[in-house]
């Protein structure tokens, strides 16, 4: 089996994990680390774009649940 089957299998795995979820006032979302996106529980088009600083600060607040 070639390296790329071998990632697309990788990836297919992990997204059958349950994402983690963080609560923002009255939303949770879903934390994507492989998107880097915050995406609403509810909405799937309601979503956040993360960047370096932002995920820093949000594991600092340690209000991600599991």
């Amino acid at each position: 089996m070639g390296l790329f089957w071998c990632i697309i299998i990788l990836v297919e795995i992990l997204y059958m994990i349950e994402l983690p979820k963080i609560k923002m006032g009255k939303k949770t979302y879903y934390l994507d680390p492989i998107l880097k996106q915050l995406r609403n529980v509810e909405n799937p088009h309601d979503y956040m774009d993360m960047n370096d600083g932002f995920i820093v600060a949000i594991k600092l607040n340690k209000k991600i649940k599991s």
